[in-house]
């Protein structure tokens, strides 16, 4: 088991799939990584190019579930465990978007040199469906 403390890299990239169309982000930052007895809780600060705006995030893992909040102009809150639906609300400065997840897939990797954490997912927003597949990278630094 590999327990860490401190810095970290963080990677997220999502391939987002609708009506054939893949489309791909990836968010790269500092943040801070504190990883014991297979639980894991990463923050992190998002800066939106456009605007500037900042949104603090969070990632909470394990090997059967992940949650990933984010709080700020768009502020949400996604729990992913396998074979089950969840339900919550994408607030933006525009309004609401009632979301929902259907996770099939969670992988998650714990070594030496960081986290390796794999989601695959359904989600619907304000009724639009996207397979995603989403890489999250934690590098110790």
């Amino acid at each position: 088991m590999y327990d860490y403390s401190g810095r970290a890299a963080v990677t997220v990239r999502t391939e987002q799939i609708s009506d054939d169309e893949l489309s791909e982000i990836t968010l790269s930052c500092e943040g801070k990584a504190f990883v014991k007895n297979g639980k894991i809780l990463v923050f992190y600060t998002e800066t939106d190019a456009e605007t500037g705006e900042c949104t603090n995030c969070s990632i909470k893992a394990n090997a059967w579930e992940a949650e990933i909040k984010r709080s700020g102009a768009y502020a949400s809150r996604l729990v992913f465990r396998e074979g089950e639906i969840y339900k919550t609300v994408y607030r933006t400065r525009f309004g609401e978007l009632p979301v929902v997840t259907d996770t099939s897939k969670i992988k998650t990797v714990i070594n030496a040199d960081g986290v390796r954490i794999k989601l695959f997912y359904t989600i619907s927003v304000g009724g639009q469906k996207f397979e995603n597949r989403v890489n999250i990278h934690i590098d110790y630094r």
